[in-house]
C-alpha cells in the first residue's frame, strides 16, 4: 500500500513538474515571438532631417518628422559621453545587457512604492527599448528587453552601443539625439557645448517634457546639478569644475521671426517632395542646395514690409 501511494506520490510531483515546465515554455515562447531580429539595428536608419542651402552654402530651412542629425561618436563631446554613463548607467563597459542588481534595486523601490517608479535599465536596455518596443512599463517588455539587450551586447562594441544611444534619444522639443538637442536648446554644434550645457542636456533624458530648460528651468536647473555631483562622484570632473559649471546661464527659447525666403522654401518642397516621395523627402536626411542668397532674399523682404507698412 505504501509502495503504490509513494508511486502515486512520484507519478503526481512529475506530473506537476513537467506541467510547469510546459506552462513555462508556452510562456516564454509567447514573450519573446514577434520580437525583431536584432541584426537589423546593423542598417537601422533613424528619421533624418533634411536641410535646404542656400547658393553659398548657407542653412536656411530643415524638413523634417523627428529633428535629427546623426553624429560618429568622436564627434560627441566627452563630457555628454561621461555625463550619461555617470547618471544612465555606471557599471556601462562591465556588463553584458543587463544589470540583475540595478533591476532587483528597481524591483524593491517599486514594491515600497507600489507602483512601477523605478526602471533599473542600462543603455543598452533604453536603446533596445528606443528602437525596437514601447516605453510601457510590463513585464512582458522588460522581458523582451533584457533578451534584445543580451544580443545587441553581443553583435556590437560597447563604443557603437553609445553611439547609437546618444544619436537614438529623445531630448524634448521635437529633438533626437544630442546634435539635434544642442541645435534646439543651445543654438551651437556640438563642439562648442561647455560643462554645463553637456550636463543639462544629460539632465533632461529622463523625462524630457518636464525637465527642459524652456518647460521647466529650475527644474532643469536642478537636474544639471544632480548631474554634475554625479560626475564628480564618479572622478569624471572635479568639484570646482562642477561648482563653475552650475553658475551657467540656462537657455531661453529665442523669440524669431518668420524666416526669408518662405515661398521660395515652399515652392521647393513642392517639386521635391513628389519627385522623392514623402518618406524620403521628410526623413531621409537629403542635402538640398538652391539658387537663393538668403541674405539678400532677407534684405528684400525688410524692405518690401517698410514699404507695405
Amino acid at each position: 500500500m505504501k509502495t503504490l501511494k509513494s508511486k502515486i506520490f512520484i507519478f503526481s510531483f512529475l506530473g506537476c513538474a513537467l506541467l510547469i515546465i510546459l506552462l513555462s515554455a508556452c510562456s516564454l515562447y509567447f514573450i519573446l515571438s514577434g520580437m525583431p531580429p536584432v541584426y537589423e539595428l546593423e542598417e537601422y536608419t533613424p528619421s533624418l532631417t533634411t536641410k535646404l542651402f542656400d547658393k553659398n552654402g548657407k542653412l536656411i530651412y530643415e524638413f523634417s518628422v523627428e529633428k535629427r542629425q546623426m553624429v560618429p561618436l568622436d564627434e560627441i563631446p566627452v563630457d555628454i559621453q561621461n555625463a550619461v554613463i555617470s547618471m544612465e548607467d555606471r557599471n556601462f563597459f562591465n556588463h553584458g545587457g543587463f544589470s540583475l542588481k540595478a533591476i532587483l534595486r528597481a524591483l524593491v523601490n517599486d514594491v515600497l512604492l507600489g507602483k512601477a517608479a523605478q526602471g533599473g535599465s542600462t543603455l543598452t536596455q533604453q536603446l533596445s527599448r528606443g528602437v525596437f518596443l514601447t516605453k510601457e512599463k510590463k513585464i512582458i517588455r522588460k522581458i523582451r528587453e533584457i533578451f534584445l539587450s543580451v544580443q545587441i551586447e553581443k553583435l556590437f562594441s560597447k563604443q557603437e552601443i553609445l553611439k547609437l544611444y546618444l544619436n537614438e534619444i529623445y531630448l524634448g522639443e521635437g529633438a533626437y539625439g544630442v546634435k539635434a538637442a544642442a541645435k534646439k536648446y543651445f543654438d551651437k554644434d556640438l563642439s562648442e557645448l561647455t560643462l554645463g550645457e553637456s550636463a543639462m542636456l544629460v539632465g533632461i533624458i529622463p523625462l524630457p517634457s518636464r525637465y527642459n530648460p524652456f518647460a521647466n528651468p529650475e527644474m532643469a536647473k536642478t537636474r544639471r546639478a544632480l548631474v554634475l555631483n554625479s560626475m564628480v562622484e564618479t572622478g569624471f570632473i572635479n568639484k570646482e569644475e562642477a561648482d563653475k559649471a552650475k553658475e551657467e546661464p540656462l537657455p531661453k527659447r529665442s523669440v524669431s521671426a518668420d524666416k526669408p525666403g518662405l515661398y521660395f522654401i515652399e515652392y521647393v518642397r513642392r517639386i521635391l517632395e513628389p519627385k522623392y516621395g514623402v518618406e524620403t523627402f521628410w526623413k531621409g536626411g537629403l542635402n538640398i542646395y538652391s539658387t537663393i542668397d538668403i541674405d539678400k532674399q532677407e534684405k528684400a523682404e525688410e524692405i518690401m514690409n517698410a514699404k507695405l507698412h
